[in-house]
């Protein structure tokens, strides 16, 4: 078997003690009344490219499934309750 690398990227790797981070995990508890619930990923995201510049980055989404295929679905009520949560997070930075 024969490999060839076509493509690399940095990986993302979240710093939980980052300034912007600590905010946004703080917005989600109060927003939900619970912890974070965090998960691994080692499928590609647009968020490895802030990796190189040190920028921190959160991978977050509203409910749904099927990403990037024909019967790609998506939760409207959690849809709404992400638009809060952000609204709530970016209220409370300024």
């Amino acid at each position: 078997l024969d490999a060839t690398i076509i493509q690399t990227a940095d990986p993302l790797i979240l710093d939980k003690t980052a300034p912007a981070i600590q905010s946004f995990l703080t917005t989600i508890k109060e927003f939900t009344g619970k912890d974070p619930v965090y998960s691994e990923s080692y499928g590609g995201t647009d968020g490895r490219y802030f990796a190189a510049y040190n920028i921190p980055c959160l991978i977050i989404e509203p409910q749904g499934g099927s990403r990037h295929a024909d019967d790609e679905w998506l939760l409207a009520d959690d849809l709404y309750r992400f638009y809060q949560l952000i609204e709530m997070w970016l209220l409370k930075s300024n």
